[in-house]
C-alpha cells in the first residue's frame, strides 16, 4: 500500500460522469456515464478499459444502448452492468441488465430483465449473486428494494428491503455482509 497519490497516470480518453466502473484481471473498466447534465445531456455507450502495468487506455465495444447511472458488478470475470438512464432526460431508469465478457470484447444481452426500474442503484456481488441495492423510480424517489441476480438460473428475486430509501449511495461487501453508504432519500 501506497501512502501517496500516482500523478503520471494516462487520462481517460472520454470526459464524463455517472459512468460505472469495474476491474477484471487488473484493468479497469469504464462504462457508459454522460457527458454533462444539459438536455439532451449526452448519454454514452462508450467502454474503455485502462491498464495501470502499461499505463494506457483502449476502447473497447460499446454497450448495445446509451447509459447513464448505472451499476456494475463482476462473476467469474464477466462485467454484470444492471440499470440506468437511458434516455437525454432526467427520470428515466431502466430494468435491463447486459453482461460484458472482456475476454472476448462482447455482449450478452439476453439476461432477465430487473424486476424493479431504477437509475442510480448501487450495486455488489456476494458468493456469484450480484446484489443491486436501492436506486431512484422515474418520479426521483429513492428505492428501498434490494434485488438480487442469480447468473446460474438468469433470474431476479427481492431480498430483504433496506431499512429507508437510498439513491446515488455506494454498497460495499466486507466478510460477507453488504454495506449500505450515504446516498440521497
Amino acid at each position: 500500500v501506497q501512502d501517496s497519490w500516482e500523478t503520471n497516470v494516462a487520462k481517460m480518453p472520454t470526459s464524463r460522469i455517472d459512468f460505472g466502473i469495474a476491474a477484471v484481471n487488473g484493468k479497469i473498466f469504464v462504462i457508459g456515464g454522460t457527458s454533462g447534465h444539459t438536455i439532451p445531456d449526452g448519454h454514452m455507450a462508450t467502454v474503455e478499459v485502462y491498464d495501470p502495468v502499461l499505463n494506457i487506455w483502449e476502447t473497447k465495444t460499446p454497450m448495445p444502448a446509451p447509459r447513464r447511472e448505472l451499476t456494475c458488478g463482476v462473476i467469474d470475470n464477466k462485467i454484470y452492468v444492471a440499470g440506468g438512464s437511458p434516455t437525454g432526460y432526467w427520470g428515466s431508469n431502466t430494468n435491463k441488465l447486459d453482461v460484458y465478457d472482456p475476454a472476448t470484447d462482447t455482449w450478452d444481452t439476453n439476461r432477465a430483465d430487473m424486476k424493479v426500474r431504477l437509475f442510480g442503484p448501487s450495486g455488489a456481488v456476494i458468493n456469484g449473486k450480484f446484489y443491486l441495492v436501492g436506486g431512484m423510480n422515474a418520479n426521483f424517489y429513492g428505492q428501498s428494494v434490494v434485488q438480487i441476480y442469480d447468473p446460474l438460473t438468469d433470474k431476479w428475486e427481492l431480498g430483504p428491503y433496506l431499512n429507508y430509501a437510498r439513491a446515488g449511495h455506494t454498497v460495499n461487501v466486507v466478510n460477507g455482509k453488504l454495506y449500505a453508504i450515504g446516498g440521497l432519500s
